[in-house]
């Protein structure tokens, strides 16, 4: 029998690498690692790995960390939460330890937005499956709810974040922090992108390494965000594409959503009809801007949709529908599933309702946003009451 031990560290390298590269999946990777220790000696170690380069590579981008209410707290304070993959449909607990000392502003493409909650509350990012971490100068916005996509690619692996408010007057409407500024700088629009119909209501996706903004009207924009040598420039706005108002299904436009599926970036647009509503999916071609291409089908993905979007592999998962969009309505209180296949669409009533079952668990994902602002409130009040107490005591 051979001894898979013994087998050189270079073929265990490029076997690990391109393992990696292929699944995508750091849990992979950490799995190969676990096999005996000339492999774990042979291969980087995600865990200490903490440049922006590393995140990167070692990013989980399948993995989602879903709502659940039987999160437990372990005896040194970390919480253990749920991830789901959407990609193979693997559910695992893992400890987060730095949920601890800091509060949860957003999720992006596998890594997690944080925030300490200690005074100026400076931002964060982590990878929850290694617990590492990038630690920014400047402060989390501290409003109700915020989407937050984190930047980096290949070309320019320093991290930056993208943040876009939800309904607050008082703040810009999108605002990027590099690792090493001191504050959240507002982000130009370029004359050439034209106005966005609601800034404070479009739909966000990172896609290769770059953050996409789509408004209620169809219309897309990317943001440029400068290069570690050009921090010293503005972030900005560039024009992508924008779908197409006329279309045979007619009705009036409604909500627009990005959402990155299988390789690709889809714009999802939801139509009223008289009588019932529907939904469109185009393709966008982000390199050459091409007129934004119909999809008639996406086979055996199902598409979730809401203030953060996920498609899914629907053939891994039981109880969801390929070739599907789960949307909820803007108030939360009921869903709707369109079937792509023959147009049909099916009334999810009572979605937040306990227990979940598994669509209704991604639903809730993508419709309810983690609340930085309430999550810092209950700490001051925390604090305070912890001082009142200490100073009875000492009386």
């Amino acid at each position: 029998m051979a001894d898979w031990s013994a087998l050189p560290s270079d073929l265990v390298r490029s076997v690990a690498d391109r393992l990696l590269a292929a699944a995508n999946d750091v849990d992979y990777y950490m799995g190969v690692r676990a096999v005996c220790h000339g492999w774990r000696l042979a291969m980087a170690d995600p865990c200490r790995c903490v440049t922006d380069v590393d995140l990167l590579r070692f990013r989980p981008r399948h993995w989602i960390m879903l709502h659940d209410d039987e999160d437990e707290t372990v005896d040194d304070g970390g919480v253990v939460r749920l991830f789901l993959n959407v990609a193979t449909g693997r559910f695992l607990r893992r400890r987060v330890p730095l949920l601890r000392d800091h509060v949860l502003v957003a999720a992006s493409d596998g890594l997690l937005v944080l925030g300490d909650k200690k005074y100026p509350h400076r931002a964060s990012v982590i990878n929850p499956f290694r617990g590492s971490l990038v630690r920014f100068a400047s402060a989390i916005p501290r409003v109700n709810r915020v989407r937050a996509a984190v930047t980096g690619s290949e070309d320019d692996p320093s991290l930056s974040l993208v943040f876009s408010f939800f309904h607050d007057p008082y703040s810009d409407a999108v605002s990027c922090a590099h690792s090493t500024g001191d504050e959240l700088s507002p982000v130009r629009q370029s004359a050439g992108a034209g106005p966005f119909l609601c800034w404070k209501e479009a739909s966000m996706a990172t896609y290769r390494g770059h953050v996409y903004v789509a408004d209620r009207d169809g219309q897309i924009v990317r943001y440029v965000v400068p290069s570690a040598q050009h921090r010293q420039q503005d972030c900005h706005t560039e024009l992508i594409g924008k779908a197409p108002l006329e279309n045979v299904t007619g009705g009036r436009c409604g909500r627009a959503f990005l959402v990155a599926s299988a390789g690709e970036l889809l714009l999802v647009r939801q139509r009223h009809l008289r009588r019932r509503r529907a939904v469109e999916v185009f393709r966008v071609d982000v390199e050459r801007k091409a007129p934004l291409e119909p999809v008639r089908s996406i086979g055996r993905r199902a598409l979730f949709l809401g203030g953060r979007c996920v498609s899914v592999n629907a053939g891994e998962l039981a109880s969801v529908d390929g070739d599907c969009v789960y949307l909820a309505s803007e108030s939360g209180n009921v869903a709707w599933r369109y079937d792509l296949r023959d147009g049909g669409e099916t009334m999810i009533s009572s979605f937040d309702a306990r227990p979940f079952g598994l669509v209704q668990a991604l639903l809730n994902y993508c419709f309810v946003l983690p609340d930085a602002k309430a999550q810092l409130h209950s700490v001051y009040r925390t604090e305070c009451l912890l001082s009142v107490q200490s100073s009875s005591e000492s009386d």
